[in-house]
């Protein structure tokens, strides 16, 4: 299709918001009814770039060795697809908005270099973040119990079962349903670990643990150590307790 002319009316229309719509249970894309303004901020500038659209939809996706994007703009009769083999967003991002700034007339921004910069800014704001909590922590304090009571079997109501063992006199962490998510528990403060991962394209994480007024752990929560972890290693959603404790 040819790109469409955008008048100035709306150009210099109100600024809106961008819909994503999440694919809903069939796999599908979830239904929009109302007509929105669609919007893609500058990440340097802070510019915001708008023009009034029928509802978008915008679907990513990740396969075992394929990522994809696609944006839907009905009213245009265009769809915009991505396919690459990497989890670049900024890359296929990049493209997207090129292609949406091409159809749409709208004046061109160097993309690669505003995701660029937009990641280069969020890496040294994520390094500063894990400095202060490093330099913040009571690495002093110890653990409210021996290592090897933290051991056993811990089950998460959505994954299954966790493994902690006592080696070599210290403790290792296992998601028994991923083989390769191993990882040493390396004490932080208090009744919190950090699990170093040994296969080091997982995201670490702290470990905490909760006990009973017996002294017995009740529970373990989990939450990525970096500001950056991608949302795939949803840590903050397991809640681990003990097998034996379940048993009872």
């Amino acid at each position: 299709m040819a790109p469409r002319e955008v008048d100035a009316e709306e150009r210099e229309g109100g600024i809106g918001h961008r819909v994503h719509q999440a694919p809903d249970k069939s796999g599908g894309l979830s239904a929009q009814d109302e007509v929105v303004t669609s919007e893609w901020d500058d990440p340097v500038l802070g510019a915001s770039k708008s023009v009034g659209l029928e509802p978008s939809a915008h679907h990513d996706a990740v396969g075992r060795k394929l990522v994809d994007a696609a944006d839907l703009l009905p009213e245009e009769n265009l769809a915009v697809v991505i396919l690459t083999n990497a989890e670049e967003g900024g890359a296929f991002d990049s493209i997207l908005y090129h292609v949406l700034d091409y159809y749409l007339h709208i004046p061109p921004s160097d993309w690669i270099a505003n995701f660029k910069k937009l990641k280069d800014d969020e890496e040294r704001d994520a390094v500063e973040t894990m400095k202060k909590a490093e330099g913040g922590r009571a690495a002093n304090s110890k653990p409210s119990l021996p290592l090897d009571k933290y051991a056993g079997t811990y089950n998460d109501a959505w994954y299954g079962p966790i493994t902690i063992r006592s080696e070599n006199s210290g403790l290792t962490i296992s998601f028994d349903h991923t083989p390769g998510m191993i990882g040493d528990l390396q004490h932080w403060q208090y009744d919190t670990f950090k699990a170093h991962w040994r296969v080091r394209t997982i995201e670490d994480a702290f470990v905490t643990f909760s006990l009973n007024p017996d002294g017995s752990i009740d529970s373990a929560t989990m939450q990525a150590v970096s500001p950056l972890a991608d949302f795939s290693f949803d840590y903050q959603d397991l809640l681990l307790r003990p097998a034996i404790a379940e048993k009872k």
